[in-house]
């Protein structure tokens, strides 16, 4: 009984000493370039922050400090503290931060190198001011009323896109897969290096699927098979392209596919694994990315290549076609044949007449 009691108070203390991201302003209406722009922690009992890391853009930064409750980190925390207030002592200043208003990942590493929370806000590029806060049920939303430093204001609020909670629980590795990537934008018509971090893997072979989805939720991209050496549809698993035990890294190529050389825009891009060779789905996250323009004379040659295949094409479909009936002045249906097509009429009605001839001879010959 008394074992039970120690490993629940055990438990307990593990659950409520959990450190998290709490709530993020990518976009604060500043007159510095976004310079009071903030990632805010929280912790419901005093944390050791010593070599804890926190990831956004590529970019890093370790910690070697207590958390009491609440931490902001900044890029400038003179500007923050004018522009927001709060308790000089909660701000961290982190010169090398900058988060995309067009939404991205931001990851938070223990000492161990777990990740232990995460998230992906969505664009911000409309949302100046306003916050992505955490809610009371593990799920996030584009907050009107920011509260950096203290409890969330936005409980009750619904997410100002579609009118629903956004659920996106936090990440917590220990109880199963979890992975990162390193690309947060890629320009229409060239082809991106990606680094996917895959964490607590299991002792098994996977196939996995990465692919980018535009609003319509149409698979826009294709991902190079190093196996085969071919560029392959986003719809195609990379078999048996992992196989590891715990925590490991993976560099693949990506592009848009020329059929969407046209689109530009927010986009998600989805990671798939199943194990080798089976149907099931075992791991499926959504990253968001920005996909920025093709250049001009890409897309120029694009149309080109579009307009002369369909020329190909159409001088292909009316070789050796004929004109039956046509008037130039009036608004008529122009049908056309093949030679071959009239050839073949022709021989039909030689055939008939052939046959009426013998039948002729034959009856006049009685």
């Amino acid at each position: 009984m008394k074992i039970g009691l120690v490993l629940f108070f055990i438990i307990l203390i593990n659950i409520v000493s959990a450190i998290r991201i709490n709530e993020v302003m990518p976009n604060p209406d500043d007159s510095c370039n976004d310079c009071t722009e903030w990632i805010e922690l929280y912790s419901e009992t005093p944390i050791n922050l010593e070599n804890y890391t926190i990831n956004a853009t590529n970019k890093k930064i370790n910690f070697s400090f207590s958390i009491q409750d609440y931490l902001i980190i900044t890029k400038n925390k003179t500007a923050f503290l004018l522009l927001f207030g709060g308790y000089e002592n909660k701000v961290f200043e982190w010169p090398g931060m900058s988060l995309l208003n067009s939404g991205e990942g931001i990851f938070l590493f223990d000492n161990s190198l777990s990740l232990i929370s995460s998230i992906n806000f969505p664009s911000f590029s409309s949302h100046a001011n306003k916050s992505y806060s955490l809610l009371s049920n593990s799920s996030w939303i584009i907050c009107n009323q920011a509260s950096p430093g203290k409890l969330n204001l936005c409980e009750t609020q619904v997410n100002l896109t579609n009118n629903t909670i956004i659920n996106q629980t936090i990440t917590n590795t220990t109880a199963g897969i979890d992975a990162t990537i390193s690309l947060s934008e890629i320009k229409n018509g060239d082809e991106a290096n990606i680094t996917i971090n895959f964490f607590n893997l299991e002792n098994k072979i996977y196939d996995l699927k990465i692919f980018i989805e535009d609003e319509s939720n149409k698979t826009i991209s294709e991902v190079y098979d190093n196996s085969s050496k071919k560029w392959l549809a986003g719809t195609y698993y990379l078999t048996s392209v992992l196989s590891w035990q715990g925590n490991i890294s993976l560099n693949l190529r990506v592009r848009i596919k020329n059929s969407f050389r046209d689109f530009s825009g927010d986009a998600i891009t989805h990671l798939r694994l199943r194990e080798s060779n089976k149907t099931s789905i075992i791991f499926d996250k959504p990253f968001n990315i920005k996909v920025n323009e093709a250049d001009k004379e890409i897309k120029q040659n694009v149309i080109e290549e579009v307009k002369n295949l369909s020329s190909e094409l159409k001088n292909v479909s009316t070789e050796n076609i004929i004109k039956l009936n046509s008037n130039e002045d009036k608004e008529e249906l122009i049908t056309y044949k093949s030679r071959n097509e009239i050839i073949k009429e022709n021989l039909l009605i030689g055939f008939c007449i052939f046959l009426i001839l013998i039948i002729v001879i034959l009856l006049v010959r009685r």
